[in-house]
């Protein structure tokens, strides 16, 4: 075969970086389904990721690497909203702080059934409003998704 007279068709490979997830908004919230293959191969394990911007952590008064936060899903004139705040002594779930400032926390299969949907698009709360009652913490009430909220029947 005479290599002088060979030609090969080749297209050129571009590499694509992947998507970068949309960052959490400062002064609010971003909600996202996520899924956990498990080690034992059963069904992945489902949870909700509840991200609080660094902006609005501070005036929640949020602190240190963990902080335990109350939740509380609201009921009649309140339908489809969530209150956060901070409670040290008896709140649920733990807040961890990430390298930007913003706090974590999951809810988990368990926690979120009969309230929310497990799968569903992320979404953002740009901005939340901060409360304060007399001699109780600050407090932030979020409109929740409606995707979050449309649970299969």
């Amino acid at each position: 075969m005479d290599q002088e007279n060979t030609i090969m068709a080749f297209e050129t490979i571009e590499n694509c970086a992947p998507a970068k997830p949309a960052a959490v908004p400062a002064d609010g919230v971003r909600f996202t389904a996520r899924t956990l293959q498990r080690r034992d191969r059963k069904a992945p394990a489902r949870f909700i990721l509840l991200s609080i911007g660094a902006a609005l952590a501070k005036r929640l008064a949020l602190s240190g690497e963990r902080t335990s936060l109350a939740l509380a899903f609201g009921s009649g004139s309140d339908a489809g909203k969530m209150r956060l705040s901070v409670d040290v002594s008896s709140g649920s779930f733990p807040a961890k702080r990430d390298k930007k400032g913003n706090y974590n926390l999951t809810l988990n299969a368990a926690t979120a059934d009969g309230l929310f949907a497990l799968e569903f698009e992320p979404a953002s709360v740009p901005e939340v409003e901060v409360g304060a009652a007399m001699g109780k913490p600050p407090f932030a009430i979020v409109d929740l998704p409606e995707a979050m909220l449309a649970l299969d029947d």
